[in-house]
Formats: C-alpha cells, structure tokens, sequence
C-alpha cells in the first residue's frame, strides 16, 4: 500500500516537470518567432545610386592632376644650389667652413671662410684665410706691406702652377681696398696700429683691422684669443700682419702664438706667411660647392687649433668651370620611356684624357641642380651616342637638361666643368625665355 502511494506522488512529480518543460519551450518558440518578426528586411540596391557610388569610388582611387604633381615633388630631390650658395645654408654658427682649393709640399690647402663678401665688402665673392702657415719669413727691411717680402711671396704663390691650377687661379679675385687708421687702438707704449690697404693683390697678410673684425669671427680686441691661434709644422706659431706699427718704420705688426696682437722688427725671420684671398662667387665661374671628406693628414698633425675647441667644421670642394674645356658636339637628343639619348658629332671636338660627359638636372630657371650624373656606360671619342635614364621626378616643363664635360679631382682637390650646354632647351613658366648662365 505504502509502495503504490510512493509511486503515485513520483508519477505526479515527473508530470508536473513534464508539463512545465513544455509550456517553456513554447514560450521560447513564440518569442524568438516575435524577434525574427521584428527584423527590417533588407532594401533591395538602386542600380542608378551603386553607379554613383562606384564611380566615386573610382574617382577617390584615381589621383588627380595636382596629386601627381604633390607625388612628383615628393620624390624629387631636395637639390644643391648652384655657385657657392650651399655653404650658406648651414648656419655659420654651428662651426667653420672650409673649402678645399690649391696644395703645399703635397698636401691640399685648407681655406677658413671668413666672410659671404669679399674683404672689399662686395657680394660677388667670398673672403677666406688659410688654417696654417705655408712658410717662415721676415717680413722685409721695413713694415712697408707694398715692398715687403711677404707680398712678394705671396704673389708668386699665386703665380705657381705647382700651387694652383689655372682653373683655380682664375677663381682667386683681384684685391684693392682702402683702409683708415685704427685710432680706437693703442699699445701700452702708445704706439698705434696704421691702415694698410691692397693694391691689385691676390693672396695677402691680414690687417689688424681685419683681424679683429667680429664680422670674421674675431674679437674686437687685440688681447689673446683662440680663434686667431695658427699652427705650422706641428706646433703653434706667430704669423705676420699686413699693418704697420706707428712705433718705427721697422716694426710690423704680428699675431703672437696665443692670439695676441702684437709687434715686433720688420726683420725677424721666424714668423710664419698665412695668407688670405677673396674667391669668386660667380656662377659663370664656380658651377657649385659641394661637401668632402676632411683630409687626414698621415703626420697627424693638428691643423686648426680653432677648429678643434668648436668641434664643428664642415668641408667643401669647388667644381670650377674651365672655358678652355670643350664640350661633345651634339647633333640631336630624344626622349623615349624615360630615356634620354644624345647623338653626338664625334669628328667635331677633341678630348682630354680623364674626361667624362655629365647630365645636369636643374630647375628651369638655372638655380638649383637636382642631379648631377656622370656617365656610367663606355665612352670614348669616337663614341656616337650617350644614352641615360631620367629620374621619375623629370618633367620637361620643370627642369631643364645639360651636358657637360669634367675632369675630376681627389676628395679634397677641385673638379674642372666645361661651361653647361643645354640639350633641350625649355622655356621659362615664368619669363618665356630660354634661361641663360
């Protein structure tokens, strides 16, 4: 009896649980058909509206006419201004400029810049002073700087062809400049300091004047400074200055080894020759100054003692352009796919040994060089074409190509160009014309 009635409740319990499972799931069945009722369903496409948005699309992908030329810009080069204007661009504070021109004994001649002008304050030029002594000398029988024996020396250091190239003496300007007396300057004896101009000089002494000139990066001061210190043959030294003393016609003027100025007799034979010279900015002259090495001297020897204390100096070669240097006689020029061929008249113009053809990229208007390319495929002279590949910047309307001949020098010694020739002439945007140099 007691059995049955267990079995009854269990049978009732297991319905109850039976019922209730049912009346979820139909709850739950119900409800997800409500939500699946309440979805929007989806709109079917205008055929005209996806045109429209496909060609917009299209149109965001293809890049217009001003983005190619922001592409184009882009990849050019950030280029080098012709003549001596890229020294300017670093800011002379950061260090001294040096530019590589002429040798000594073997070695090259290193030129401290002084000056974006000339030392006649003119623009057309630049005004440089050698870091160290080329020789020892007395200054002369008296402190007159036109008869002296360091002017004479100076001039027939200019002269010599072991010294300079022509192409590099034809860079060094002729100096004539007038000075006044130094009347703000006296020495404990009272003893003043005199002008002393040039007269058609090349290479020249400093004057008190200009050494202490703070527009050249000297103190206004005749006391001991580092900036005027100077080394010859490993150690530091004296060097003449062109001004006379007022103490005597045999007292000269001179840089003490610490950088004072002083003076001494006309005749003393172990003060050192620096000379310093303007060279032309021309661009007819100087096609452009570019950054080199600095040269290791295998004594080790210490050539700028100024140099060293600002621990900044950047280098600079020429690349000077020689009129007598002839260019390839050119008969017609082509581009096609990005390559430009020359064809050249071979039986016109005779060449030097060690020459070699290069293309010139510049702006149209003949101010910036953009690439500057030597030609890297076999030539000789009796070549009949030359043949190179265009960077992808290269639009004819922009830039303007031109060829020229040149005889490279060493890292530290300067190249002679021919004079640039045009191979396609382009006309300005700006002027209309053919752009001259």
């Amino acid at each position: 009896m007691k059995m049955r009635k267990r079995l009854i409740r269990i049978l009732i319990v297991i319905s109850v649980c039976l019922f209730c499972g049912v009346i979820q799931t139909e709850d739950s069945v119900e409800a997800y058909a409500k939500s699946q009722h309440n979805i929007e369903q989806p709109v079917k496409p205008n055929p005209t509206e996806k045109l429209q948005s496909g060609k917009a699309k299209a149109e965001e992908k293809l890049p217009s006419k001003e983005d190619k030329k922001a592409q184009t810009k882009e990849t050019q080069p950030e280029g080098t201004p012709l003549g001596m204007a890229a020294m300017q661009e670093i800011s002379p504070e950061k260090g001294y400029h040096y530019i590589y021109i002429g040798q000594n004994d073997g070695e090259p001649l290193v030129w401290r810049v002084l000056s974006y002008q000339t030392n006649m304050g003119t623009d057309d030029g630049i005004f440089v002073l050698t870091n160290r002594g080329l020789v020892f000398s007395d200054f002369g029988e008296t402190n007159v700087w036109a008869d002296s024996n360091v002017r004479k020396w100076c001039e027939e250091f200019y002269a010599s062809k072991e010294h300079f190239t022509d192409g590099e003496r034809a860079l060094i300007m002729e100096t004539t400049k007038e000075e006044t007396e130094l009347s703000d300057y006296e020495y404990l004896d009272g003893s003043k300091y005199l002008h002393c101009g040039l007269t058609q000089d090349h290479l020249f002494a400093l004057s008190v004047e200009e050494a202490m000139n703070a527009k050249y990066g000297f103190p206004d001061t005749i006391k001991t400074d580092g900036t005027r210190e100077m080394q010859y043959l490993g150690r530091l030294c004296w060097w003449w200055l062109r001004s006379p003393s007022s103490k005597g016609d045999n007292i000269s003027c001179m840089c003490y080894r610490d950088g004072n100025i002083t003076n001494d007799k006309s005749t003393r034979s172990r003060i050192a020759i620096r000379p310093a010279m303007n060279l032309t900015s021309d661009i007819k002259q100087v096609l452009m100054a570019v950054p080199t090495e600095k040269y290791q001297n295998p004594k080790g020897e210490q050539r700028d003692k100024a140099a060293s204390a600002k621990k900044e100096a950047y280098y600079w070669k020429l690349k000077a352009i020689d009129t007598e240097m002839k260019n390839p006689t050119m008969t017609s020029a082509k581009i096609q796919e990005s390559k430009l061929t020359v064809t050249l008249d071979s039986k016109r113009t005779k060449y030097q040994i060690g020459q070699q053809p290069v293309l010139m990229i510049t702006d149209s208007a003949y101010k910036t060089v953009y690439d500057y390319l030597p030609y890297d495929g076999e030539w000789n002279e009796k070549s009949t074409a030359l043949e190179w590949t265009l960077p992808s910047y290269y639009h004819e309307n922009e830039y303007a190509l031109y060829l020229l001949m040149e005889h490279s020098g060493g890292a530290q010694e300067t190249d002679c160009v021919s004079q640039p020739e045009p191979i396609m002439q382009i006309k300005s945007p700006n002027t209309g014309s053919v752009p001259t140099y």
